[in-house]
This record gives structure tokens, C-alpha cells and sequence, in this order.
């Protein structure tokens, strides 16, 4: 039981009379805003006051009978203030009034005071007294408190100035429900919380697509950068293996040209040889001839008739002869012999490339 009765209007978590009172399944009850905005803060719906935890967090509505209990209490609230209080003192108290220009306390009742901060999470703003749960109580602390005027113009409906705590899905904009009981009245409404839960799922899912996709990229850097590698290793293997060919090749392009030569100077030696033989074998006709042409001037010197006619017939036959028209040191198959091995070995040695490659 409550010590002072006036106890019973006021709201657990803001600590001050109920704004659109609503009772959970436990029976407590809160301010609509603040309960919501507490649950937001938590996994799973619990009661602030006796702890009881929910499986589904509960659908809330307002408790008609008692908001009008709340607000018979407060015009008698504000009628005993008004008689306490001389006309005109509030200006010079710690809370002063609210100006034309500034943006009242949502707790306050009757004179309202001038708002300091904001909070989004309850939708609601505060002067400085009633801003003492939020800086003292630990719940409320994890509420993120903004500038009042930028609360007005992101949270409030420019409209009517009553939070923004329903989402119209035909026109894709969040609405207060002033809205939906008049321009949105036939629009598909749903809780602004339940469309934030939805936007929040699709966010979470984009995010994933994301990951994947920068992870697939990732993946294709990774198979690009080892086929990079691939082909630089298959590169330099095929550049040593040309350069192992080449040496070959030189190798045998080398021994090829020594047997050419080699081969080439036998022919010389030979055709040396066979120059001496034919020059020795010349020399010695030329010998033979001269010695008969000598005989020939002789005998033609002779002035016995008879040792004419008889020598004539001995000399008068030449020295057997080679017929020399017919004879070569070098032929003309033989004098391009070097060459046409070095044509042959030519032709084949883009194959020989080939086929070592």
C-alpha cells in the first residue's frame, strides 16, 4: 500500500503523473511511451517493477478509465495550485514558465515549464526537474537525449506535434495518430516499431548480401592474384627451358659446323694430294716430251738419209699420255659441297626449334 495516495498516478520510469496510461499483463501500470521505450532497450518485455518476463512483448492500449481518473486528478491538482499559489510567483521559482517560443515540458501539468532535452526513446520532452529520472535512474540512462529542436522537426509531427509513433505503409512515412484518425484514416497503419523492426530485418539482410558479395570479390582477387603468380612461375620455367634449348642448339650447331669444317678440310687435303699426284704426274710427260721433242730435233739434224728412215719409224710415235681435258682437282658437285650443308642444316633447324621447344 502507498504512503501517499497521489503515488498511484505517477508513472515508475519518469516518475511523474501517467501520460496515456496502459496496463501490462502483470497488472503495473505506465505511460505508454515509457514502457514502450523501456522495452526497446531490452531482449525480452519485462516488467520494470516486479521483473516478470514475457514470451511475445504485449500489444498495449491505452487504459481509457484510468487516463480520465489521471485527468480528474490533474484539474484537481491544478486547481489546488492555482488557489496556493499567488499569480504570477512560478516566474521567479527554479522551473520557470514556459515562453511563446520554447517547447513545453511533456510531464509538466498545468503551468508547463520550458523543455532542455529530448528523449527519442519515450518520444517525450523534458524540463529540467522532470529530466532527474533520466540522469539518475539506470534504465533510462541508456536513452540517448537530443536537442529539443531537432526532436521537434525528426520526431514529432509537424502537424499536430505529437510523436511519430505509427508508420503508413500506403504512403511510406512515418504519422502520429492524429494522422491515422484523419488524413491517413483509410491508410494501411502499422506500429512505427514493428516497420523499424521490418527495416532493420531488410538492413541486416542487405548486409549479409553485402559481406557475400564483397567476400565472392575477395575470392576472385585471391583466384586472380594466383593465376598471376601461376603464370609468372610457367613463365620463368619456359624461359629456362628455351634458354636450355638454345644452349642445346648452339651446342649442336657448333659441333655440326666442327665436323663441316673438319670435313671440308679432308676434301682440301685430299684435292692437296691429288693436285701433287696429277702435278708430279704432268711434270714427268712434260719430261718425256721434252726428251722426244730433243730426239725429233736430232734426227731431223741428221744428214745420213738412212739413219733418218731408219730411226724415224721408233720415234715418230709420241710418249703415252693421259688426256688431261677431261681431268679435275675439284668438281663442280664437290666446290659446293660447304655450301649446301650449310643450306641443309638451314632448313632444318626451325623444326629441330620446334621440336625441342
Amino acid at each position: 500500500m502507498t504512503t501517499h495516495p497521489e503515488e498511484q498516478f505517477k508513472c515508475c520510469i519518469c516518475l511523474d503523473i501517467f501520460t496515456h496510461p496502459t496496463s501490462i499483463p502483470c497488472g503495473h501500470n505506465f505511460c505508454l511511451e515509457c514502457i514502450e521505450g523501456f522495452w526497446d532497450t531490452k531482449r525480452k518485455p519485462e516488467c520494470p517493477l516486479c521483473k516478470e518476463k514475457f514470451k511475445k512483448r504485449p500489444s498495449l492500449k491505452i487504459n481509457c478509465g484510468f487516463a480520465e481518473i489521471i485527468e480528474i486528478y490533474k484539474r484537481a491538482q491544478e486547481e489546488s495550485a492555482n488557489l496556493a499559489t499567488p499569480p504570477g510567483s512560478r516566474k521567479n521559482s527554479l522551473n520557470p514558465l514556459c515562453e511563446a517560443d520554447q517547447v513545453p515540458c511533456d510531464v509538466c501539468c498545468g503551468d508547463k515549464s520550458p523543455s532542455v532535452k529530448s528523449c527519442p526513446t519515450c518520444l517525450l520532452s523534458y524540463c529540467e526537474l522532470h529530466l532527474t529520472p533520466h540522469e539518475k535512474d539506470a534504465a533510462l540512462q541508456k536513452h540517448q537525449l537530443m536537442d529539443t529542436a531537432t526532436f521537434i522537426t525528426t520526431h514529432l509531427c509537424g502537424k499536430h506535434r505529437k510523436p511519430l509513433t505509427k508508420f503508413c505503409t500506403s504512403d511510406q512515412k512515418p504519422v502520429c495518430v492524429k494522422c491515422t484518425e484523419r488524413e491517413h484514416k483509410h491508410h494501411t497503419i502499422v506500429p512505427i516499431e514493428k516497420e523499424r523492426n521490418r527495416v532493420k530485418t531488410s538492413l541486416r539482410d542487405k548486409k549479409t548480401s553485402i559481406k557475400q558479395m564483397i567476400h565472392a570479390r575477395r575470392r576472385k582477387m585471391e583466384q586472380i592474384n594466383n593465376s598471376v603468380d601461376l603464370s609468372k612461375k610457367i613463365t620463368e620455367r619456359e624461359i629456362q627451358g628455351s634458354a636450355k634449348v638454345c644452349s642445346l642448339l648452339i651446342t649442336a650447331i657448333e659441333k655440326n659446323q666442327a665436323r663441316l669444317v673438319e670435313k671440308l678440310e679432308q676434301k682440301h687435303q685430299e684435292a692437296e694430294r691429288r693436285a701433287a699426284e696429277l702435278l708430279q704426274e704432268l711434270q714427268q710427260e712434260i719430261r718425256e716430251l721434252q726428251a722426244r721433242g730433243i730426239e725429233l730435233v736430232q734426227l731431223e739434224q741428221s744428214q745420213s738419209p738412212v739413219h733418218l728412215l731408219q730411226s724415224f719409224p721408233s720415234q715418230s710415235p709420241l710418249p703415252s699420255t693421259r688426256e688431261w681435258s677431261e681431268v679435275a682437282v675439284y668438281s663442280d658437285h664437290c666446290m659446293g659441297a660447304g655450301d649446301q650443308s650449310l643450306l641443309r642444316a638451314h632448313r632444318r633447324l626451325p623444326g629441330s626449334i620446334g621440336q625441342a621447344v
